[in-house]
């Protein structure tokens, strides 16, 4: 967080937990105006895969819950970092990236 708000210093404002229609997400980066011909705005949510979890239980409830973040608030990108807390998994299996059409928005998942 500390980062992002480095980045939109001056520019733009990072929100944590920022309040939607049906719930929160973790991050929304507004960023760009008066300087870019249009404000971004970034959806950035955050989740932790513990053992017990399964890796695409939790994808998909990410995808659902964060497509509807990005709908309500009109989103210009979408991300969704899962952070493994399994011990047992080895940092190649870890550590991906992954890009989904959801009609018009773009997700990237990226796994930590």
């Amino acid at each position: 967080q500390a980062f992002l708000q480095r980045v939109a210093n001056g520019n733009g404002t990072v929100y944590r937990e920022y309040g939607l229609n049906r719930g929160r997400t973790d991050l929304m980066l507004k960023w760009g105006k008066p300087f870019a011909p249009e404000e971004q705005r970034i959806v950035i949510e955050l989740k932790v895969l513990r053992p017990k979890d399964g890796l695409e239980t939790k994808k998909k409830q990410a995808i659902e819950q964060t497509l509807d973040y990005a709908k309500d608030c009109e989103a210009t990108a979408v991300y969704i970092l899962i952070f493994d807390r399994d011990k047992t998994h080895d940092w190649d299996k870890k550590i991906y990236e992954e890009t989904l059409q959801m009609g018009k928005y773009e997700i990237k998942i990226h796994g930590l």
